[in-house]
């Protein structure tokens, strides 16, 4: 996968920068770490990124996940660990949100992982795991922050996802910047250490993006919703989830993700 990486010595610092993968560019500052370490820690993420986006960018005609949507894999069809997690842990995130979190539009029932023979059968569904599947890279890549050992580092997906280790080297915490994307006035700055946050919004010519499966309609409301919370991908699931939700339902997501925290502005 096409990278770019760089390692300044004097300071121990790296960055890194994939300008592609799953749609959305990722850069990384790694902070007070050596640079055989950091060496490693970026030919591991990029292999993560290689995998991910080869199996779940639904984009992608030639992914596995885009053979299956196009029918050029048949029913009952051998699936990688990777493809039949994102469907099995979808599944358990369809019911922790109370159904709003369905890759499948409504139809993520249809999906059926035999754990026996590790087959997939989609029966006609297309799946779209965009969200998912950012949510499923940064969590790997959380994971290996953590093997690594790395104390101090900060991961950005497309500034809708972000990961924050430790502490910023000029403060006690890593700052997010949020602002209106109708009045590009500012919103606030919300702290990280040591968790992470995503944001699903609606914007000036990308609106109503997240559908609800149950009306298959977007929700084109001028309004913004921020997660934060430790585990990435609930966090990331969850923020595509609030952006459709009742107020009822916004109760049920908080009750079954007691660790997140939840922001709500109208733009």
């Amino acid at each position: 996968m096409l990278n770019e990486s760089e390692y300044f010595g004097q300071q121990k610092l790296f960055h890194g920068e994939v300008p592609a993968v799953l749609g959305s560019k990722l850069g990384a500052l790694l902070c007070d770490v050596e640079e055989s370490i950091s060496g490693q820690f970026w030919g591991r993420l990029c292999s993560i990124c290689d995998e991910v986006e080869a199996h779940l960018n639904g984009g992608n005609p030639q992914s596995e996940l885009g053979r299956f949507n196009s029918g050029k894999m048949l029913a009952h069809s051998e699936v990688s660990d990777c493809l039949a997690a994102a469907v099995d842990l979808s599944k358990e995130y369809l019911r922790l949100t109370g159904g709003l979190f369905d890759p499948a539009l409504g139809k993520m029932n249809y999906v059926d992982h035999d754990e026996d023979d590790g087959s997939l059968s989609l029966y006609g569904v297309k799946l779209d795991f965009g969200s998912f599947a950012k949510g499923y890279l940064l969590r790997r890549i959380q994971s290996l922050l953590k093997e690594t050992g790395i104390t101090s580092a900060f991961v950005n997906l497309g500034n809708y996802a972000f990961l924050a280790v430790g502490s910023h080297p000029c403060g006690e915490d890593w700052k997010i910047s949020l602002s209106n994307p109708y009045s590009h006035m500012p919103i606030e700055d919300v702290p990280l250490k040591d968790s992470c946050l995503a944001l699903s919004c609606n914007a000036p010519g990308a609106s109503a993006r997240v559908i609800h499966p149950n009306t298959l309609k977007g929700n084109d409301e001028r309004k913004m919703v921020v997660v934060t919370g430790t585990d990435i991908l609930d966090v990331k699931v969850a923020a595509t989830a609030l952006m459709i939700s009742d107020e009822q339902q916004v109760l049920g997501i908080k009750r079954n993700f007691p660790e997140i925290e939840t922001r709500f502005y109208k733009l």
